[in-house]
């Protein structure tokens, strides 16, 4: 069960003194990928940087990196058994995800970072990570309905939830392309605490990066991705401003074309798990407005190159409104593998919905799409999906069910690697 609230995390985080600076990042969707660009524009301007994003992909201890790199498990099990004994000896009764946030900066800390990266959980206002001690930028991905049953059913609801990160004189960066009412409530929510200034992004920044072929060539592959690196570029610079540090273009050129998101738009070769050469695409979409993103590049990309036809697995956590998802998604003559992801580490409250209610869900949309159910046998699904080969297979509904698959790789001896610069907005 989720439980939102900042006093067991003000009492689990007190002994920590955060020395370093941190960029606190909300929004719906997208904000995994501007917290990726902005570790990668830090840290290729040589400051030490963490990040703290969630949920984790493979292992429980990846959602945290240092100067881009995944902590150790042997880093990260130290730090969680420090925070685990401080929760018992106060009587804290922290969650699951409070005391992985009190790992996460613990371990930056201890890592002695200049900046932390950190990105909300759930929500913003109420979130774990709102205990930050010394914000340098706030930032706003795009908002969209989520979560509805906990923050609001509302986009002006739910933005002023992820709003409550806002902090006194300290500059908010935002998505230009949320809807109005959004924008509405960022500015209300940024007065109310003397906030700002506020950033609006809205394109990509004039700093004659367009003459570079390579960063041309990355920024036209990831059109969904532009607004994201605007607002990462934007909230780098605030950091860098403060340090005195101006990295050079090619510096930013490098960072952006480099910058890569395990389990977003990722293609992978199931070769290994299968036994014969498929390539697959994984992409944790796991709401309407991710759905939208992941269709549009699905439309221009395989579709056209397939005939239009595609074969997916598809599983969601329970409550997600599968319905929109697949949607937006689904087409006539696509074939359907209906999953269920396994335990997620470390948070207990995730369940997936069951396998037969997503097929029941795909039927009831009546686009004339195939639908087998496979339960919680992933492997069995992408190897039907898979076929001979012939159409592409795509995996998607949720980040948990896509952790699965790569697992399931990592295991059979693949080793899994993000492609670069791929992820929906």
């Amino acid at each position: 069960m989720i439980q939102l609230g900042l006093a067991r995390a003000a009492r689990l985080f007190q002994p920590n003194p955060q020395p370093w600076k941190a960029i606190h990042v909300a929004g719906t969707n997208g904000k995994g990928s501007t917290c990726a660009y902005i570790s990668a524009l830090l840290h290729a301007s040589g400051v030490r940087c963490g990040r703290f994003t969630s949920p984790h992909l493979i292992d429980k201890w990846d959602c945290i990196t240092i100067a881009e790199k995944p902590v150790s498990r042997a880093l990260f099990e130290a730090a969680e058994a420090d925070i685990r004994a401080l929760n018992a000896r106060e009587g804290v009764g922290a969650t699951e995800f409070e005391l992985l946030t009190a790992t996460a900066f613990s371990i930056f800390t201890s890592e002695a970072v200049d900046v932390g990266v950190v990105e909300v959980g759930l929500g913003g206002r109420l979130d774990a990570t709102n205990v930050l001690k010394h914000k340098s930028a706030t930032v706003i991905a795009r908002i969209g309905l989520d979560h509805t049953g906990i923050l609001g059913n509302d986009l002006a609801t739910i933005a002023r939830e992820k709003c409550g990160i806002f902090a006194p004189k300290v500059p908010v960066i935002y998505n230009g392309s949320n809807e109005p009412e959004v924008v509405s409530v960022i500015k209300e929510c940024a007065a109310a605490v003397d906030a700002g200034p506020l950033i609006r992004c809205t394109k990509l920044p004039r700093l004659g990066l367009q003459t570079y072929p390579k960063f041309h060539k990355a920024v036209r592959a990831r059109r969904q991705q532009r607004l994201a690196i605007s607002c990462a570029f934007q909230a780098a610079k605030v950091v860098l401003d403060q340090l005195d540090s101006t990295p050079p273009n090619n510096v930013i050129v490098r960072a952006i074309v480099s910058t890569s998101f395990p389990g977003r738009m990722q293609m992978v070769d199931l070769a290994p798990l299968l036994g014969r050469p498929i390539i697959a695409l994984v992409d944790g979409a796991h709401n309407e407005q991710a759905a939208q993103a992941l269709d549009y590049a699905l439309v221009g990309e395989l579709r056209e190159l397939y005939t239009g036809r595609l074969r997916w697995v598809i599983g969601a956590s329970a409550g997600k409104d599968l319905a929109a998802i697949a949607g937006h998604l689904l087409r006539c003559n696509d074939a359907v593998a209906a999953v269920e992801f396994g335990s997620v580490d470390g948070m207990p409250w995730v369940q997936p919905m069951k396998a037969d209610d997503v097929a029941a869900t795909i039927d009831g949309l009546d686009q004339g799409v195939t639908v087998q159910v496979f339960g919680t046998d992933v492997k069995a699904a992408l190897d039907w999906a898979a076929g001979d080969g012939s159409v592409p297979v795509v995996v998607t509904g949720s980040l948990y069910l896509v952790g699965d698959v790569l697992r399931l790789l990592r295991d059979a001896g693949f080793t899994v690697k993000a492609q670069k610069g791929r992820e929906r907005a």
